[in-house]
């Protein structure tokens, strides 16, 4: 269940009434991207985010894998992938698969969608049964992104109007969620040994509603601690800025927290394409 969290943070690195059938074209990749996540203090994950869009396509890949000695303790290797169209300020995924393999188990999700706010095909292992969680009711899933496409969403709406302020309904195949983002003010980072970029970066924060699907037991715990009594969702802050030629907006550092310490991921490596 740990790995959840990390999921969401490792895909807040970096979308209409007509058909949606991406195009078979090759979009030129704008940005490519290396980070690596921090768990209290340890090396935890190394992580590749590849982004291509132009007016009115896009195309997002992630992979990760965990480092270090937490590599060794809890393997664990990651491959998602979204693709989708453009319209206006409307995101549309077309296709979104998740690959993963946790200590030797494997997970996976693949999700075609039909244009229309459904999907032609939906394939999820474990099924919710064999996984502990009530599968969530179709009419839930309806009009909702994926994971990869909700967090482009988010930037997209940085880029758009110099704001974080927003709320995208999130379908990941398993779970249905919101990932409500708001304003948090400027601040300026400095390089270091294991972050590159210096200079402004917008502050947003970022929470994750629960909404259904999560597993039976401790439902919501996993994205709440304990407040003055009271069960709070914990918020993830998101440090965005433009980075490489094409000025792409993305996440340069994440900070979060976890039941094993402060969570950091910080922006390593920036590649333009050829």
């Amino acid at each position: 269940m740990r790995q959840s969290r990390l999921a969401i943070v490792l895909t807040t690195l970096v979308l209409l009434a007509v058909p949606a059938f991406a195009e078979e074209l090759s979009i030129k990749p704008a940005v490519g991207l290396d980070y690596k996540i921090y768990i209290g203090g340890l090396e935890a994950l190394s992580a590749t985010a590849t982004i291509g869009a132009d007016a009115a396509h896009y195309d997002i890949e992630i992979k990760a894998v965990t480092a270090g000695a937490i590599g060794k303790i809890l393997p664990w290797i990651v491959h998602i992938g979204s693709k989708g169209n453009v319209a206006g300020d409307i995101l549309q995924p077309v296709e979104h698969a998740q690959v993963n393999n946790f200590q030797g188990k494997d997970r996976s999700v693949t999700l075609n969608y039909d244009g229309q706010g459904g999907f032609l095909d939906r394939k999820v292992l474990p099924d919710a049964q064999e996984d502990q969680r009530d599968p969530v009711p179709p009419d839930m899933t309806r009009n909702t992104l994926d994971i990869v496409s909700g967090v482009l969403a988010g930037l997209r709406a940085v880029d758009r109007t110099g704001s974080c302020t927003s709320r995208v309904p999130v379908f990941d195949g398993r779970r249905r969620f919101d990932l409500v983002y708001s304003d948090d003010g400027h601040e300026t980072l400095d390089a270091n040994a294991v972050a590159i970029f210096s200079g402004d970066a917008l502050k947003c924060t970022v929470k994750v509603e629960p909404v259904a699907g999560f597993w039976r037991k401790n439902q919501k715990k996993f994205f709440s601690r304990k407040v003055n009594g009271e069960d709070q969702v914990v918020p993830i802050e998101v440090f965005i800025a433009r980075v490489g030629a094409a000025k792409v907006e993305v996440p340069v550092r994440i900070e979060s927290t976890s039941p094993f310490g402060p969570l950091v991921l910080n922006l390593q490596g920036v590649h333009d394409p050829n």
